[in-house]
């Protein structure tokens, strides 16, 4: 995984991360790509498999480490929780694919959303918009 320069992209701004197709909604993209190899496994193993909502013990034993040094770990290097830090890998996904042509659905379910209004919830609440009104506005500001 690579680890993203620490330009600071608001969360208005689209930035071209992931192959292009990717408007960030963090302050520091390099907080989603982190430098410790630890937390590097635990971006693949979870963009390998984005629909696993394992809790953060089981994500600590999967990277062989406690949770308590897990938790340490993800906020030392991100600033963020466990749960708002796997959120924002879900944004980053779900805009990347919605950008490719998937629907709200699918997305959904990809990441493991029981429904689509608790995935439009999630998405709402990170980017303050709906995630059909998100690309709307994106696809419009790209004409």
């Amino acid at each position: 995984m690579e680890v993203l320069p620490r330009s600071v992209i608001g969360r208005a701004e689209a930035a071209a991360q992931l192959g292009g197709a990717c408007g960030l909604c963090v302050d520091d993209p390099a907080v989603l790509f982190p430098r410790s190899d630890g937390l590097r496994r635990i971006v693949d193993l979870m963009m390998a498999a984005p629909a696993d909502r394992a809790t953060l013990d089981a994500w600590a034993k999967r990277a062989g480490m406690s949770e308590r040094t897990l938790a340490r770990l993800i906020s030392r290097e991100t600033g963020m929780s466990f749960r708002r830090w796997r959120q924002q890998l879900s944004v980053v996904l779900a805009v990347k694919w919605l950008a490719g042509g998937a629907s709200i659905q699918q997305v959904a379910a990809d990441l493991g959303y029981e429904s689509v209004p608790s995935f439009v919830t999630m998405f709402r609440r990170a980017l303050g918009t709906s995630p059909g009104r998100y690309m709307a506005e994106r696809h419009s500001g790209r004409s």
